[in-house]
C-alpha cells in the first residue's frame, strides 16, 4: 500500500534470532532445576562469603550469575527484565555475600519463595523462546569424558590447576578447546583433533616468544611447529630447565600432528577424545612453565 506521497512504505525486517542448540537447552535446564529444587537453609554463597571458588563452583548466587550470563549471551535480555533477575541477584549479593562473619550464608524461606518465583518466570519464558527456535538432536558418546558434567561445569575440571585457565590461558586457546569439545559432542572427531592441535600450537607460540624474547607484533610470520619446538628445546637446555611431562605430551602430539597432515587421515572418536585430553595437559604444562619462567625472571 502506498502512502500519501505515492511511495511504498519500507519493509521492516524481523530481528535475527541467535540459535540455541540442545547443549544450551540442557545447560540452562540444569541450572534452573538446581534453583527450583533449592530448600530452606541451602547455601547462597560459600561459607567464606565468596560467590564461587577457584574451580568455578558455587551455590545459589553463582548459579544465578550463570543464568544471567547465559541469557545475555543469547540475546534474551527481555527474560532478565521480566523476571527481575538483576534485582534479585543484587539483593542476594548484598545480603549474603558480605565478608562479615555475622552475615548469613543460608537462604531463608522468604528469599527462597522470591527465588522460586523468579526462576519459574525464567523457565516459562525460556520454554516459549525455545518453541520458536530450531534445535539439533545429538547423541552423546560414551567415552572417557564425562560430557554431561562438563556441559554444566565447563572444561575447568579437566585441568589440574584451574587457576591457570583463569590467569594465563589466552582467549583464543580457551576458544579452540571449547570448539574441539563441541566437535566431540557432535561426533566430529577429525575436526576435534585439528582444533585441539591448533590450540596446542597457539600455546607453543606463546612459550616460544617468552623464551626467545621476540616481540610477537614485530614478526612477519609465526614460527612453524617444528621450528618452534626446536628453539624451545634449545632455550630450555640453555636455561637448564627440564619439564619431562611437557616433553612427553609434545612428543605424543608431534606424532599426531604428523599423522594428521596425511590427506586421507581420519580419526575415530576414541582417538580424538584422548588427543583432546592430552592437548589440555600439554597446554596446562606450557603455561605452568611460562609462569615458572616469569617468576625466575622477576627474582633475577
Amino acid at each position: 500500500m502506498e502512502d500519501e506521497n505515492g511511495t511504498l512504505p519500507q519493509q521492516t525486517s524481523e530481528p535475527v534470532v541467535e540459535p540455541i542448540d540442545l547443549i544450551d537447552a540442557y545447560t540452562i535446564g540444569t541450572w534452573t532445576e538446581y534453583i527450583r529444587l533449592a530448600r530452606p537453609e541451602d547455601l547462597v554463597v560459600l561459607p567464606s562469603g565468596e560467590v564461587s571458588d577457584q574451580k568455578g563452583k558455587g551455590y545459589i548466587l553463582w548459579t544465578l550469575y550463570l543464568i544471567q550470563d547465559f541469557l545475555k549471551r543469547k540475546g534474551l535480555e527481555h527474560i532478565i527484565q521480566y523476571s527481575e533477575l538483576d534485582e534479585l541477584i543484587s539483593y542476594l549479593h548484598q545480603k549474603y555475600a558480605s565478608e562479615l562473619e555475622s552475615t548469613p550464608r543460608n537462604i531463608d524461606e522468604n528469599d527462597l519463595r522470591a527465588l522460586r518465583r523468579t526462576v519459574e518466570i525464567i523457565i516459562t519464558l525460556l520454554q516459549q523462546e525455545l518453541s520458536k527456535r530450531k534445535t539439533i538432536e545429538i547423541e552423546v558418546h560414551k567415552g572417557i569424558l564425562d560430557y554431561e558434567n562438563l556441559l554444566s561445569t565447563g572444561l575447568q575440571p579437566l585441568f589440574s590447576y584451574p587457576e591457570i585457565v583463569v590467569n594465563h590461558i589466552p582467549e583464543i586457546v580457551s576458544h579452540d578447546l571449547l570448539e574441539s569439545f563441541k566437535a566431540l559432542l557432535f561426533d566430529l572427531p577429525t575436526a576435534s583433533v585439528m582444533i585441539s592441535l591448533r590450540a596446542v600450537e597457539a600455546a607453543i607460540r606463546d612459550l616460544y616468544f617468552k623464551l626467545t624474547n621476540e616481540d610477537v607484533n614485530e614478526v612477519d610470520s609465526y614460527p612453524t611447529w617444528n621450528y618452534a619446538l626446536s628453539e624451545i628445546q634449545k632455550q630450555l637446555e640453555y636455561r637448564k630447565i627440564r619439564s619431562k611431562r611437557l616433553e612427553g605430551y609434545l612428543d605424543f602430539l608431534r606424532e599426531i600432528r604428523n599423522s594428521a597432515e596425511h590427506p586421507d587421515k581420519v580419526f575415530e572418536i576414541n582417538e580424538a577424545e584422548r588427543i583432546f585430553v592430552e592437548s589440555i595437559h600439554a597446554i596446562e604444562e606450557v603455561y605452568l612453565l611460562i609462569e615458572k619462567i616469569q617468576a625466575k625472571t622477576s627474582r633475577d
